[in-house]
């Protein structure tokens, strides 16, 4: 099975990567090229296949859908960038994955289409002071200023009316070893929100888990 990795170098990227490899997977990775990134890459160049490009040139990211059963979408403008520059955080986590739903329904693979499994984020529930055990049901009421949420919304919106096989899942607060130092971002939520952290190697089991999950 050909996997496609999206946003492979951040925290959750190089988790997911890192178990892709470990289940011995035929893995693409696809990012923006620049120096963090390559030094990166360059760790992984014999095991993966690397494809560099941007995810609002739709001609990019068909190159890299070509021949691919799996997507795995973690790229994306995060905070505190995406609520800073919100045009651009539209334009890559709304217009990118409107390119890979795009891509998804126009090239057919041995499967007939590739399936893509999308990391969302609590944040789409907004501020839970009052009530932070979250369900499912719970409607989403992004925090005011909280464009990153809206994003998210939106994309979901755009990928469960697409018609393809997708499954979402919503992160909570991602850390791992490797950035436990304290972050400004933690101040842009009230001082007594409640939060249950999960750690970048389980979430990258958990979306590798769900490539081959029936259930799913």
């Amino acid at each position: 099975m050909k996997v496609l990795l999206t946003g492979p170098f951040g925290n959750v990227g190089l988790s997911t990567l890192e178990e892709l490899i470990k289940r011995d997977y035929d893995i693409r990775v696809f990012d923006i090229k620049n120096k963090k990134n390559r030094k990166i890459a360059n760790r992984y160049k014999d095991q993966i296949e690397i494809i560099w490009g941007d995810l609002r040139n739709y001609e990019d990211v068909e190159e890299a859908l070509e021949g691919i059963d799996v997507i795995i979408h973690l790229a994306a403008i995060i905070p505190p960038l995406a609520d800073k520059l919100p045009e651009l955080a539209e334009e890559v986590n709304i217009g990118g994955t409107k390119n890979i739903i795009k891509a998804i329904k126009s090239i057919k693979t041995q499967n007939n289409q590739s399936k893509l499994i999308f990391t969302s984020s609590i944040a789409v529930y907004g501020d839970r002071r009052e009530n932070p055990m979250i369900k499912l049901t719970d409607p989403l009421n992004p925090s005011k200023g909280d464009y990153y949420a809206v994003t998210k919304i939106k994309t979901e919106k755009n990928i469960r009316e697409s018609g393809i096989d997708f499954a979402i899942f919503r992160l909570t607060y991602i850390t791992s070893v490797n950035k436990l130092e304290m972050d400004p971002l933690m101040f842009h939520m009230p001082l007594d929100t409640c939060i249950e952290i999960c750690g970048t190697k389980d979430v990258g089991l958990a979306l590798v888990n769900a490539i081959e999950c029936n259930e799913l």
